[in-house]
Protein backbone atom coordinates (compact mmCIF):
# COMPACT_ATOMS: atom_id res chain seq x y z
CA UNK A 1 0.00 0.00 0.00
CA UNK A 2 1.37 3.29 -0.86
CA UNK A 3 2.22 5.46 1.21
CA UNK A 4 -0.51 8.55 1.16
CA UNK A 5 1.12 12.14 0.48
CA UNK A 6 -0.45 15.68 -0.14
CA UNK A 7 1.38 18.83 -0.58
CA UNK A 8 -0.39 21.81 -0.03
CA UNK A 9 -0.05 24.55 -1.93
CA UNK A 10 -1.27 27.60 0.16
CA UNK A 11 -1.76 31.78 0.81
CA UNK A 12 0.39 31.15 4.36
CA UNK A 13 3.15 28.77 2.58
CA UNK A 14 3.93 25.51 1.03
CA UNK A 15 3.93 22.01 2.97
CA UNK A 16 4.36 18.35 2.59
CA UNK A 17 2.66 16.17 4.41
CA UNK A 18 3.57 12.08 4.30
CA UNK A 19 2.19 9.07 5.91
CA UNK A 20 4.91 6.60 6.63
CA UNK A 21 4.41 3.61 8.48
CA UNK A 22 3.14 4.58 12.01
CA UNK A 23 4.33 8.25 11.60
CA UNK A 24 3.36 11.27 9.74
CA UNK A 25 6.06 13.66 8.54
CA UNK A 26 5.68 17.37 7.75
CA UNK A 27 8.04 19.11 5.95
CA UNK A 28 6.99 22.84 5.53
CA UNK A 29 7.82 26.66 4.12
CA UNK A 30 5.95 29.46 5.69
CA UNK A 31 5.81 33.05 5.31
CA UNK A 32 9.93 32.07 4.50
CA UNK A 33 10.18 29.64 7.63
CA UNK A 34 11.80 26.46 7.08
CA UNK A 35 10.45 23.75 9.36
CA UNK A 36 10.17 19.42 9.25
CA UNK A 37 9.21 17.05 11.76
CA UNK A 38 7.29 13.39 12.50
CA UNK A 39 4.30 13.07 14.60
CA UNK A 40 3.55 9.68 15.78
CA UNK A 41 -0.07 8.10 14.58
CA UNK A 42 -0.73 6.66 17.98
CA UNK A 43 -0.21 10.01 19.78
CA UNK A 44 -2.78 12.33 16.96
CA UNK A 45 -6.23 12.26 17.97
CA UNK A 46 -9.04 11.66 14.96
CA UNK A 47 -11.24 14.32 16.65
CA UNK A 48 -9.69 17.03 14.92
CA UNK A 49 -11.29 20.71 14.63
CA UNK A 50 -12.31 22.61 10.83
CA UNK A 51 -11.87 26.42 11.59
CA UNK A 52 -12.00 29.12 9.10
CA UNK A 53 -9.09 32.02 10.30
CA UNK A 54 -8.25 35.23 8.12
CA UNK A 55 -3.98 35.66 8.47
CA UNK A 56 -3.57 39.59 9.02
CA UNK A 57 0.05 39.39 7.06
CA UNK A 58 -1.50 38.69 3.94
CA UNK A 59 -3.83 41.80 3.98
CA UNK A 60 -1.15 44.27 5.89
CA UNK A 61 1.73 43.42 3.97
CA UNK A 62 1.02 44.08 0.55
CA UNK A 63 -1.69 46.75 1.70
CA UNK A 64 1.59 48.61 3.04
CA UNK A 65 3.23 48.18 -0.53
CA UNK A 66 0.37 49.29 -2.17
CA UNK A 67 0.20 52.45 0.27
CA UNK A 68 4.10 52.94 -0.70
CA UNK A 69 3.51 52.44 -4.22
CA UNK A 70 0.25 54.93 -4.31
CA UNK A 71 2.92 57.55 -2.35
CA UNK A 72 5.64 57.36 -5.41
CA UNK A 73 2.62 57.40 -8.15
CA UNK A 74 1.54 60.74 -6.18
CA UNK A 75 4.80 62.45 -6.13
CA UNK A 76 5.63 61.67 -10.22
CA UNK A 77 2.78 62.80 -10.95
CA UNK A 78 1.99 66.02 -8.71
CA UNK A 79 5.54 66.76 -7.61
CA UNK A 80 7.60 69.17 -10.39
CA UNK A 81 11.20 67.82 -8.88
CA UNK A 82 10.10 64.29 -9.57
CA UNK A 83 10.09 62.72 -13.29
CA UNK A 84 7.25 61.27 -14.63
CA UNK A 85 8.91 58.20 -15.85
CA UNK A 86 9.76 56.85 -12.44
CA UNK A 87 5.76 55.84 -12.01
CA UNK A 88 5.71 52.78 -14.44
CA UNK A 89 7.45 50.45 -12.05
CA UNK A 90 5.03 51.92 -9.28
CA UNK A 91 2.15 51.53 -10.75
CA UNK A 92 3.05 47.69 -11.71
CA UNK A 93 3.20 47.53 -7.91
CA UNK A 94 0.14 49.02 -6.54
CA UNK A 95 -1.77 46.69 -9.39
CA UNK A 96 0.16 43.52 -7.86
CA UNK A 97 -0.15 44.68 -4.02
CA UNK A 98 -4.10 45.62 -4.69
CA UNK A 99 -4.77 41.88 -6.32
CA UNK A 100 -2.51 40.28 -3.52
CA UNK A 101 -5.23 42.29 -0.62
CA UNK A 102 -7.79 40.46 -2.47
CA UNK A 103 -6.48 37.59 -2.15
CA UNK A 104 -5.27 37.93 1.40
CA UNK A 105 -9.14 38.90 2.54
CA UNK A 106 -10.71 35.25 2.49
CA UNK A 107 -10.51 33.42 5.38
CA UNK A 108 -8.61 29.49 5.12
CA UNK A 109 -10.47 26.90 6.49
CA UNK A 110 -8.18 24.66 8.11
CA UNK A 111 -8.04 21.37 9.46
CA UNK A 112 -6.71 21.45 12.71
CA UNK A 113 -5.35 18.36 14.56
CA UNK A 114 -4.50 17.29 18.04
CA UNK A 115 -3.32 15.11 20.77
CA UNK A 116 -5.78 13.44 23.61
CA UNK A 117 -5.03 16.38 25.91
CA UNK A 118 -6.29 18.56 22.97
CA UNK A 119 -3.65 21.00 22.45
CA UNK A 120 -2.71 21.98 18.58
CA UNK A 121 0.35 19.51 16.87
CA UNK A 122 -0.67 20.66 13.27
CA UNK A 123 -2.78 21.76 10.79
CA UNK A 124 -3.81 21.50 7.06
CA UNK A 125 -4.92 23.82 4.84
CA UNK A 126 -7.80 23.07 3.17
CA UNK A 127 -7.72 25.86 -0.51
CA UNK A 128 -10.45 25.45 -2.50
CA UNK A 129 -8.13 24.86 -5.75
CA UNK A 130 -7.27 21.59 -3.46
CA UNK A 131 -10.31 20.78 -1.73
CA UNK A 132 -10.78 17.88 -2.87
CA UNK A 133 -7.06 16.28 -2.64
CA UNK A 134 -6.95 17.77 0.70
CA UNK A 135 -10.38 16.08 1.37
CA UNK A 136 -8.86 12.36 0.31
CA UNK A 137 -5.52 13.04 2.11
CA UNK A 138 -7.43 13.61 5.02
CA UNK A 139 -9.44 10.94 4.95
CA UNK A 140 -6.81 8.84 4.90
CA UNK A 141 -5.31 10.14 7.95
CA UNK A 142 -7.63 9.73 9.59
CA UNK A 143 -8.18 6.16 8.64
CA UNK A 144 -4.91 5.35 9.71
CA UNK A 145 -4.95 7.83 13.22
CA UNK A 146 -7.95 5.18 13.73
CA UNK A 147 -5.95 2.52 12.85
CA UNK A 148 -3.13 3.00 15.34
CA UNK A 149 -6.02 3.35 18.19
CA UNK A 150 -7.49 0.31 17.21
CA UNK A 151 -4.50 -1.52 16.54
CA UNK A 152 -6.55 -2.98 12.55
CA UNK A 153 -5.03 -2.26 9.62
CA UNK A 154 -6.20 -0.35 7.06
CA UNK A 155 -7.82 -2.38 4.35
CA UNK A 156 -6.92 -0.41 0.87
CA UNK A 157 -10.03 -2.04 -0.71
CA UNK A 158 -12.53 -0.33 1.81
CA UNK A 159 -13.69 3.22 0.92
CA UNK A 160 -13.21 5.39 3.91
CA UNK A 161 -15.88 5.94 6.10
CA UNK A 162 -14.32 9.29 6.91
CA UNK A 163 -14.27 10.50 2.95
CA UNK A 164 -18.27 11.44 2.75
CA UNK A 165 -18.01 12.89 6.52
CA UNK A 166 -15.81 15.94 5.77
CA UNK A 167 -17.09 19.29 6.26
CA UNK A 168 -17.98 20.66 2.71
CA UNK A 169 -16.33 24.07 1.78
CA UNK A 170 -18.64 27.15 2.10
CA UNK A 171 -18.92 30.75 1.06
CA UNK A 172 -20.45 32.26 4.73
CA UNK A 173 -17.02 30.31 6.69
CA UNK A 174 -14.70 31.44 3.94
CA UNK A 175 -15.76 34.96 3.19
CA UNK A 176 -18.05 35.80 6.36
CA UNK A 177 -21.84 36.41 6.83
CA UNK A 178 -23.74 39.22 6.88
CA UNK A 179 -24.59 41.87 3.88
CA UNK A 180 -22.76 44.75 4.72
CA UNK A 181 -20.01 45.11 1.94
CA UNK A 182 -21.91 46.33 -0.36
CA UNK A 183 -22.44 50.30 1.97
CA UNK A 184 -18.96 49.86 3.40
CA UNK A 185 -18.00 49.59 -0.37
CA UNK A 186 -19.76 52.94 -1.18
CA UNK A 187 -18.86 54.75 2.47
CA UNK A 188 -15.57 53.92 1.67
CA UNK A 189 -16.02 55.69 -2.40
CA UNK A 190 -17.24 58.79 -0.96
CA UNK A 191 -14.58 59.42 1.72
CA UNK A 192 -12.45 58.44 -1.41
CA UNK A 193 -13.81 61.10 -3.68
CA UNK A 194 -15.23 63.79 -1.26
CA UNK A 195 -12.23 64.20 1.22
CA UNK A 196 -9.69 66.07 -1.37
CA UNK A 197 -12.15 68.62 -2.06
CA UNK A 198 -13.40 69.19 1.09
CA UNK A 199 -10.24 69.95 2.54
CA UNK A 200 -8.27 71.22 0.05
CA UNK A 201 -8.79 74.82 1.42
CA UNK A 202 -7.58 73.63 5.07
CA UNK A 203 -3.57 73.25 5.07
CA UNK A 204 -3.67 71.76 8.62
CA UNK A 205 -5.21 68.52 7.06
CA UNK A 206 -2.54 68.48 4.38
CA UNK A 207 -0.27 65.35 6.14
CA UNK A 208 -3.11 62.86 6.76
CA UNK A 209 -5.12 63.45 3.23
CA UNK A 210 -2.86 61.18 1.25
CA UNK A 211 -3.41 57.89 3.83
CA UNK A 212 -7.07 58.40 4.18
CA UNK A 213 -7.23 58.83 0.49
CA UNK A 214 -4.97 55.35 -0.05
CA UNK A 215 -6.90 53.13 2.45
CA UNK A 216 -10.33 54.84 1.60
CA UNK A 217 -9.79 53.68 -1.90
CA UNK A 218 -8.17 50.31 -1.40
CA UNK A 219 -11.21 49.76 1.00
CA UNK A 220 -13.94 50.70 -1.51
CA UNK A 221 -12.57 48.58 -4.21
CA UNK A 222 -12.31 45.80 -1.74
CA UNK A 223 -15.43 45.41 -0.14
CA UNK A 224 -16.95 45.88 -3.51
CA UNK A 225 -14.86 42.86 -4.83
CA UNK A 226 -16.25 41.04 -1.67
CA UNK A 227 -19.90 42.05 -2.42
CA UNK A 228 -19.95 40.17 -5.50
CA UNK A 229 -18.42 36.82 -4.18
CA UNK A 230 -20.43 36.67 -1.52
CA UNK A 231 -23.61 37.32 -3.80
CA UNK A 232 -24.95 40.31 -1.50
CA UNK A 233 -28.23 41.06 -2.41
CA UNK A 234 -27.59 44.66 -2.96
CA UNK A 235 -23.69 44.48 -4.27
CA UNK A 236 -25.13 46.58 -7.78
CA UNK A 237 -24.58 49.28 -5.02
CA UNK A 238 -20.97 48.85 -4.76
CA UNK A 239 -20.47 49.54 -8.54
CA UNK A 240 -20.80 53.19 -7.24
CA UNK A 241 -18.66 52.91 -4.24
CA UNK A 242 -15.94 51.41 -6.52
CA UNK A 243 -16.07 54.18 -9.28
CA UNK A 244 -16.03 56.65 -6.16
CA UNK A 245 -12.70 54.67 -5.43
CA UNK A 246 -10.90 55.79 -8.53
CA UNK A 247 -11.86 59.48 -8.53
CA UNK A 248 -8.83 60.17 -6.53
CA UNK A 249 -6.08 58.43 -7.68
CA UNK A 250 -7.29 59.09 -10.99
CA UNK A 251 -8.28 62.57 -11.32
CA UNK A 252 -7.03 64.30 -8.07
Amino acid sequence: MSDPIFVQKSRVGRTVFQIRGDQLEIYARNFGRRASGRIPLAQISSDYELVARRFPVLIYAPLGTAALSYALIYAAFHQTTVPREIATGPIVFFAISVLAVFRGVPRLEIFVFQDFWRRPLFYIVRESGQADACNAFVAALLDRIQAAETGEPVDPTTPSEFASSLPKQGLAAVFGSGQNRWWLALVAGIVSAGVPPALQDLPAFDPYMLPLVIFASIGGLLCGTLSFVARERHRYWSLLGMAFSLVAPLFY
